[in-house]
């Protein structure tokens, strides 16, 4: 595991792996998942969602790498603002 390369197939992740990195923290990959049905869309404050461009783009781009390869409950839609929601977190201490 992990001991040849795959120069065509990381060529091909590219685009995914610009997405997904195009802030420094989780919120492309929540976002990701949320519109995947793997997650609710709730994020914690102070993080939230992509913008929509951005939610477009990877609605159009899974597709183009195999869906089949991506898991989630239901097909990959754009959420709208509006699906999201926001929660404040609790300080216990």
């Amino acid at each position: 595991l992990g001991t040849t390369t795959d120069d065509e197939l990381n060529q091909k992740m590219q685009p995914l792996f610009k997405w997904l990195f195009q802030e420094p923290n989780p919120i492309p990959l929540n976002t990701m998942m949320m519109q995947m049905g793997v997650c609710k869309p709730v994020f914690r404050l102070p993080y939230t969602y992509v913008p929509k461009a951005a939610r477009e783009e990877i609605v159009k781009l899974v597709p183009e790498l195999g869906a089949e390869n991506f898991y989630g409950s239901e097909p990959l839609k754009v959420l709208e603002d509006s699906d999201f929601q926001h929660v404040v977190p609790v300080d216990d201490h």
